[in-house]
């Protein structure tokens, strides 16, 4: 599942998240589709609420247990040589998402 992240800071490396922030009146209509068909909690047993996600409500570091279960799958990729030319550390994958975190919910 850390592929994700990963994926997530190449994209803002290749330029394409700065296009995606643009459009947020579509981030809106797919976040209200995927609540629709589907459904998923938090760390914490809470339903997710995808439209926070597109209005200040970002949250792309996780916490807690769930963070080192991250960081375990993460190591596990890292290990199994999925990133063949990127072997960026767990916590610098970590701060360059919560930058992208504080940018999307900043506007």
């Amino acid at each position: 599942m850390s592929i994700h992240w990963h994926d997530l800071a190449r994209f803002v490396e290749a330029g394409i998240a700065a296009t995606a922030q643009d459009a947020r009146v579509l981030a809106s209509s797919v976040a209200r589709h995927k609540a629709m068909f589907f459904f998923g909690n938090d760390a914490h047993g809470e339903r997710i609420d995808r439209e926070a996600a597109v209005s200040s409500g970002l949250q792309l570091v996780p916490c807690e247990s769930a963070h080192l279960v991250l960081a375990e799958d993460y190591a596990k990729m890292l290990a199994n040589g999925m990133l063949l030319d990127v072997n960026e550390p767990f916590d610098a994958l970590m701060e360059r998402c919560g930058a992208i975190e504080a940018r999307a919910n900043n506007g």
